[in-house]
Formats: structure tokens, sequence, C-alpha cells
């Protein structure tokens, strides 16, 4: 969506129906999400409903942080996505940590090596 087509959508419409879309918008998304691991709605169901929430947050992002560029917005991503990447990183040491998950990292390393071991003997 180009910027002038987000500032449309909001002098057309105003803030804050605008604001009120966009919580309808991310309701729709989670029935449809739960529609669809009930087997209820189809992938394209959600990826429509996918479509218009990020219609709506490129709205909501204009009307929020737009004046100062989205530099608050970038910021605030940038922390989550370390902190995103730092729980991926627990978890991972987790499944080491856990002894019944390095037991079987371990039979399967040995195994690895006794097969690499037999294929250079072969």
């Amino acid at each position: 969506m180009e910027i002038y087509q987000i500032k449309s959508v909001i002098d057309t419409f105003g803030k804050q129906f605008n604001i009120d879309q966009c919580g309808e918008e991310c309701c729709e998304l989670v029935v449809a999400i739960n529609h669809y691991l009930r087997g209820r709605c189809t992938k394209e169901d959600v990826l429509e409903e996918i479509a218009d929430v990020r219609i709506m947050t490129q709205v909501m992002l204009e009307m929020f942080d737009g004046e100062n560029g989205y530099k608050v917005y970038r910021e605030i991503e940038r922390k989550k996505m370390i902190r995103l990447m730092l729980r991926i990183d627990a978890e991972e040491q987790h499944k080491i940590d856990n002894p019944r998950t390095l037991c079987n990292a371990i039979k399967s390393r040995a195994l690895d090596e006794l097969c690499d071991a037999k294929q250079g003997h072969a």
C-alpha cells in the first residue's frame, strides 16, 4: 500500500473509524484462525483476513508514528525481534539442558558417527 493510499484512507474515514476498523479486522482474523484450526474455513479465508489486518496496521502505523518517520515503531520492533531471538536461543538451550533431549541428541550423534565410520571403512 502506498503512502498516498494510506493517507487517503485516514482522510476519508477519520481516525476513530480506522481504529475501530482495525480492531474489527483483528477480531475477524482471530475467528478465521480458530475456524481454520477446526476445519471450518480454508487457508485462503485466513489469508484474506491477514490482508485486511495488514492494511489496517499500515493505516495505524501512519496514524500513530507517521510524523516521526516510524522511528518509534522501528525501535520497538527491533527490541521485540531481539527478545524473540533470545527466546529462541533459550528454547534451544532448554532442549540441550533437558536430560531426555540431551540423551537423544547424544544417541543421534553416536549413531551418525557410527554410520560415518562404517562408510569410511567400506
